[in-house]
Formats: C-alpha cells, structure tokens, sequence
C-alpha cells in the first residue's frame, strides 16, 4: 500500500463504523463481529478478518487508503466473517456470494 494516502479523517472513520452497524442490520450473524481501524496492517494489507478462539470476529481496516477504497474493505472483510460458520468455508465461491451480498448492501444495486 502506498504511503500517498493520509491516514482516514474522523468522519470517514465514522462512515465506517455505520456501515458496519448496516451489514450487521441487514446480514445478521451469530456471532459477534467488531472493527478496529489500524495506522497499518502487516504487508500493507487493506484489511483481515480474524477469528480469535474467543469467538467472534475482528475486522482490521488499514486506514491508510482512501475512503472508498475503505468502504470496500469493510464489505470484503465482512464477507469473510460471513463465511467463517458456513461448512464450505471460505471458498471462492461462497465468499464471492457473501462479497455480492455485503457489497450490496454497502453501496447499493450493483447490477444496472
């Protein structure tokens, strides 16, 4: 990831958090599923989505790109969460649907 970026201003962080609440309202899981926003990720990754053996998943955004791009990270990432229960994993083909289904949700019909 380029250091171009300037870190995520308050109010981008903020959209963030809501459109995590709105995946959560929408796509509800059975577990818990928090975001932490980092100065950066290891390997300059845009986001990861960990499950501790706790329970519950944590989604890591690297808050060095833009807004947008942020946005996705957070679809992508929840995508991944979606997946975690389902027996398939997290394959390419059910993370794709999930990934369809979060984007969606985010950022509305992306189909017309």
């Amino acid at each position: 990831m380029s250091s171009d970026f300037p870190a995520l201003p308050s109010g981008s962080r903020t959209r963030l958090r809501d459109a995590l609440k709105l995946l959560q309202a929408a796509i509800p899981l059975p577990w818990s599923v928090r975001m932490e926003i980092r100065k950066s990720l290891p390997d300059g990754d845009l986001g990861l989505c960990l499950m501790p053996e706790a329970g519950g998943a944590v989604i890591l955004v690297n808050a060095q790109q833009l807004e947008r791009e942020a946005l996705d990270t957070v679809a992508h990432e929840y995508a991944h969460a979606m997946c975690l229960g389902h027996a398939g994993g997290d394959s390419r083909a059910a993370w794709g649907i999930a990934y369809a289904e979060a984007y969606e949700v985010v950022f509305g019909d992306h189909t017309s």
